[in-house]
């Protein structure tokens, strides 16, 4: 697994993306209300705030603001 550097500040905003291993699936498009399903889960469980998502067939890109009290 890749070891990325991030800063550890409370609140802060945060881009990534997630990618399949399989680059030539459709199952992000495919599954699309198990990953929303899936998502209001984890959103519930660890709060943040999504500023935008953008879900293509093989991967999303995201930007995260974290609570106010927490940079993990």
């Amino acid at each position: 697994m890749s070891r990325y550097r991030r800063s550890l500040i409370d609140g802060a905003t945060y881009f990534f993306t997630l990618t399949l291993a399989e680059r030539n699936s459709q199952l992000l498009l495919k599954e699309i209300s198990r990953l929303r399903n899936a998502y209001g889960k984890v959103n519930k469980r660890y709060p943040f705030h999504t500023i935008a998502v953008c879900i293509m067939p093989d991967h999303l890109h995201a930007i995260w603001t974290l609570p106010p009290d927490n940079h993990d």
